[in-house]
């Protein structure tokens, strides 16, 4: 009866836990008052847990084999019943873990133990039923919707070890955790392994099947109230997520549309301006044409629309005016007053023309 009760209870915390808002959680798993052992090759370390952290207590020397129930108490402090009633946890050095961090998609949380039982073969060097481990999310990214999640794995070898450690002893820990190794290595910074020691945990199901009932008409009765309000509410985060989301594509296709068009009308402006503009060859063909024989050019400069014409005539207004007459070019002028030319006894000139456009045709 009382192995179904704690299965009952399990099942049933765990729907609810889909449910419940998170400071329920933090409410329920309040730190509580213990003891601490950590057990390497030569000595076990035993600490006295409190809120305020972790109290050095006292050691046991290993390779002695000294187990007698007075030198225990000399060199602890504390009895050994004791450890047991205020509850016993063996801490698993930081340095025996392997940690690993990985990304998993968000929607793994709801069942992310199991989740990480089926890879921790890929992730460690270890089997599944060789190692234990424990894990935290580090960070949620909803918008991605990624999980970084970091998996601290022990040989369970070395659990076994310690376990027969303080076996010797005639000491059972309630349960067994695996350390930090950093300043999160407080009173209850330690995160625990898969693994919980059956025996301590079955003397505590009647204690934790009554409070299980009694908070169970609390936490009923706070659901009723509170899930309904937070369903809508994340109803309407959800709607108006979207919608902002359905603003934002539509506003990219709009831009992105009078982008390709204004680039439309960019290539038609400049595909006309090529079908009504001269060729190079054209212009020189034209200005071989008109320019009488005595007239020779020393220089000349195109650039952009506009054409520059440095040379010598026997008379330089008949140079521009036969320019002027052109239907290839306008608003001709000299641009620095007329010179004569002793050695070719003629008038040096310098002419200015706007190139026009082709007729449309």
């Amino acid at each position: 009866m009382t192995a179904f009760l704690a299965t009952f209870f399990r099942w049933w915390f765990g729907e609810l836990g889909a449910m419940a808002p998170a400071f329920l959680f933090r409410l329920i798993d309040a730190p509580r008052d213990g003891y601490v052992v950590e057990v390497d090759a030569e000595e076990a370390r035993f600490l006295r847990k409190t809120g305020q952290g972790l109290t050095a207590l006292g050691r046991l020397n290993l390779t002695q084999h000294d187990d007698r129930p007075n030198d225990f108490e000399n060199r602890i402090g504390v009895r050994r019943r004791d450890l047991g009633r205020a509850g016993l946890t063996l801490r698993i050095p930081a340095v025996a873990a392997l940690r690993k961090r990985l990304e998993l998609p968000i929607a793994a949380e709801a069942d992310l133990r199991e989740v990480l039982s089926f890879e921790i073969d890929r992730l460690t060097p270890f089997k599944r039923t060789e190692v234990l481990f424990t894990y935290d999310v580090l960070r949620r990214d909803t918008s991605a919707s990624k999980l970084d999640v970091e998996i601290a794995a022990v040989p369970k070898a070395a659990v076994d070890h310690a376990l027969a450690v303080l076996a010797r002893f005639g000491i059972e820990p309630e349960a067994v955790e695996v350390g930090r190794g950093d300043d999160r290595d407080t009173a209850n910074g330690a995160a625990r392994l898969q693994k919980l020691i059956g025996s301590s945990e079955d003397r505590r199901t009647t204690g934790v099947a009554a409070w299980c009932l009694a908070s169970l008409a609390f936490i009923l009765a706070v659901l009723l109230l509170y899930l309904p309000l937070r369903q809508d509410r994340v109803a309407v985060d959800r709607l108006a997520t979207e919608m902002a989301e359905a603003r934002k594509q539509v506003d990219d296709a709009v831009q992105q549309r009078a982008e390709a068009a204004a680039h439309d009308e960019d290539r038609v402006r400049l595909r006309e301006r090529r079908k009504r503009a001269y060729t190079a060859i054209e212009l020189l063909e034209e200005i071989s044409r008109i320019l009488p024989d005595n007239t020779h050019l020393t220089q000349l400069d195109l650039n952009g629309g506009q054409l520059t014409l440095i040379g010598n005539s026997a008379s330089a207004s008949t140079v521009l005016s036969l320019i002027e007459e052109s239907a290839m070019f306008e608003r001709t002028s000299f641009r620095a007053p007329i010179t004569q030319d002793p050695r070719l006894s003629g008038e040096r000139f310098q002419i200015s023309t706007q190139i026009s456009a082709r007729p449309v045709r």
